[in-house]
């Protein structure tokens, strides 16, 4: 995903838009089976994954981006002034907790883009952080459509080998779903508009499902 917030970062100042500023949080360390899946090299091995990625972005890139070598915590969280926020977790309960956190803050023009996936297929959705009720006219969050995400808790494996972790989420699929993210905010940002607020990507049968902005779209999902 910050790849391809770079790359939108790079042609919106281009084309006279001022770009984003990021912050990146993540706690983690890179791992062997890192490496080939996502933007790591072998030497990278036991460099925190945030401060890493932003060095080279800022480095190479002149950005000046920031990274937050832990998780974002609920405290934090509940004190976040932006304009997006966008996850790429694969533990439910830190879903719950931002949006939990969304519902009582003050600040209804926040977004928020959850982007999830599991083996071959995934989702984008994209809401108001503090909930589709909470905002004039507002955009459903994954929490809003997903309640169920509350009573579902995260599966406690370490991917401790390539092969495992390939077996979990399949080659394409992480970089499939940030394409879809990225290009719904491309659509925003340089469009002035979305016509739908996400979707659901399935790799193995080469489809893209768009989720439609309206209640006849929203009111499927279990309530």
């Amino acid at each position: 995903m910050l790849d391809e917030l770079f790359r939108m970062h790079y042609l919106l100042t281009r084309l006279g838009h001022p770009g984003l500023m990021v912050r990146a949080w993540d706690a983690d360390q890179v791992q062997s089976a890192n490496v080939g899946r996502q933007r790591f090299w072998p030497a990278d091995v036991g460099w925190n994954k945030a401060e890493l990625l932003i060095a080279r972005y800022n480095g190479f890139g002149g950005t000046p981006w920031r990274a937050v070598p832990e998780h974002l915590g609920a405290e934090v969280c509940a004190g976040l002034r932006c304009h997006l926020i966008i996850s790429c977790v694969d533990d439910p309960q830190v879903r719950v907790m931002i949006g939990e956190q969304g519902a009582v803050a003050n600040r209804g023009e926040t977004l928020w883009l959850d982007t999830g996936n599991d083996h071959d297929s995934g989702q984008v959705i994209l809401g108001h952080w503090q909930g589709r009720e909470a905002v004039e006219g507002g955009l459903p969050n994954v929490l809003d459509l997903y309640p169920g995400l509350r009573a579902q808790h995260r599966e406690e494996r370490q991917s401790c080998s390539t092969e495992e972790a390939i077996s979990r989420q399949d080659f394409g699929i992480n970089q499939r779903v940030a394409a879809e993210a990225s290009g719904l905010l491309w659509r925003m940002l340089r469009h002035g508009g979305i016509e739908r607020n996400g979707a659901f990507i399935y790799q193995s049968e080469g489809e893209v499902l768009p989720l439609r902005i309206g209640e006849q779209y929203w009111s499927s999902f279990a309530a």
